[in-house]
Formats: C-alpha cells, structure tokens, sequence
C-alpha cells in the first residue's frame, strides 16, 4: 500500500475576523490541524493491519511445509511440536498486532467524528466566517464521514469499555438476526462480542447491538474525502481572510511621495 499524501489543513488569518469570533475561530484551526492527524492515524492502522497479515501468513505456510517434511513425518509429534510449535504460536503475536491496529482505527474514526461535530457546532457562534465558508462543501464532509461511519460513537465506547460490555451480557448481548456468514447463532440466542476480527472488519456488541468497523482502504478514502471537503470549506474563508489581510495592510501603509 502506497502511502497517501499529506493533507494541508487551510491556514486562516483570524485577526482579520471580527474580535468575538476570534476565539472560537482559532479552536477551529487547532481542529482542523488535528483532522489531518487523524487520516495519518487511520493509514497507519490500515497499513499495520496489511503487515501483520502478511506476517502471520508467512509463518503459516512455513508451518504447513514443515508438516509434510518428511524428517517430521518420520519423527512422529514428539518432534513436530519442538519443530513447528515455536512457528505457529508465533502467529499470534501478528493476530494481536491486528486487533490493536483495528481497536486505534475505531478509536481515530470517533476522533475524527468528534472534531468535525464540534468545528460545526463552534461555527454557530462565528457569523461572519460562518458567512465566508463553503456551506455546500461542509454539508458534503458531514455527510460523507456521517454515511460511512453512521455508529462512530458506539464503536468508539464498545472498545473503550470492553470490560463493561463483559460484565453485563444480558444488556449489551445480541439476540436479533445475524446476517454475517462468519457468525452463526440459533434463532433468539445472546450473543455478546468483543473487539473480534473477522477478515478486515472489527465487529462487537453493546446494548442489543452488532456492530462492526471496516479497517480497509475503502474506509480510509472515506475519511480523506470528508476531511478534504472539510477542508475545501474552509479554504474560500481562508483566501477571503488573507484578502482581507491585504487589503488593511495597504490602507495603512503611508503614501510614498512622488517622484520628481
């Protein structure tokens, strides 16, 4: 996997806002410097997940030649388990690397959900640069990460509290239809899931819920798509700013005096 470029949060130059919005617009910076972080974080979870799959894959298809060798054949189990053992219970450690990498991408999905909430919700007590942003470009962001991401919230608090979610089976279990072929429960039965993960998706349970997050190149251009558009919004109220910039610095510079 190619590592994607960097996004540039846009840069506005709040002093030229007026002097009550200034606050709540430099907070937003700080937000928007921090959604950037957040795809990083993400491409890093996707990319540790594609390592140590490979990793766990290597080791299990020398495992499976180590079993047809014919020295092991010969020596019967004794020998296999001092061989081949070693191998294969090394094989957990990448399955650990991967459920770490998926528990960091749902706890960065929420982040990055919480950011973006918040930098709509400072945006209200901020008229004018609220009036010199891309609306269009904002609604698309929110509903982008919103469609993709629909339970960031819950997942977020699932693995956060895992040891809640044990504690009271009966609350946080799951009864209804699975429809996932992984999973396979008689009709009415609880069932109650914690950070697993199936393949590339992270799946659990709370509150009568199955609940699962994708950890896939997919979900990682979704989240740049948002953050893009998050972005873009902001930019037209980073250029007016900038004008605005101009603009005073040249009212205020005193006239040179002609040249005779």
């Amino acid at each position: 996997m190619e590592k994607m470029k960097y996004l540039i949060p846009p840069m506005l130059v709040v002093d030229e806002l007026p002097e009550g919005e200034r606050e709540a617009a430099i907070v937003i910076c700080d937000l928007l410097s921090a959604l950037s972080t957040h795809v990083s974080d993400f491409e890093s979870a996707v990319m540790l997940l594609d390592y140590s799959e490979s990793i766990r894959l290597s080791l299990w298809n020398e495992s499976s030649e180590a079993r047809a060798r014919p020295d092991i054949l010969k020596h019967g189990p004794e020998f296999y388990l001092e061989k081949v053992h070693g191998p294969l219970r090394a094989t957990k450690i990448p399955s650990s690397w991967s459920v770490i990498a998926a528990k960091d991408a749902a706890m960065t999905v929420y982040h990055a959900h919480y950011l973006i909430s918040e930098i709509c919700a400072l945006l209200q007590a901020c008229s004018d640069l609220r009036s010199i942003i891309d609306q269009s470009k904002l609604s698309e962001a929110t509903e982008i990460f919103n469609n993709s991401f629909p339970k960031a919230k819950q997942i977020r608090n699932t693995v956060a509290h895992s040891a809640e979610i044990l504690r009271d089976k009966q609350k946080n279990g799951f009864r209804g239809k699975t429809g996932n072929g992984w999973l396979k429960k008689a009709k009415g039965s609880l069932v109650t899931i914690v950070n697993t993960l199936m393949g590339r998706d992270l799946h659990m349970t709370r509150k009568g819920e199955l609940l699962s997050l994708p950890v896939t190149q997919q979900s990682l251009t979704q989240i740049r798509l948002s953050i893009e558009a998050m972005f873009d919004a902001f930019e037209a109220a980073a250029q007016i700013t900038r004008e605005r910039y101009k603009s005073t610095r040249l009212s205020e510079s005193p006239e040179r005096p002609s040249q005779h």
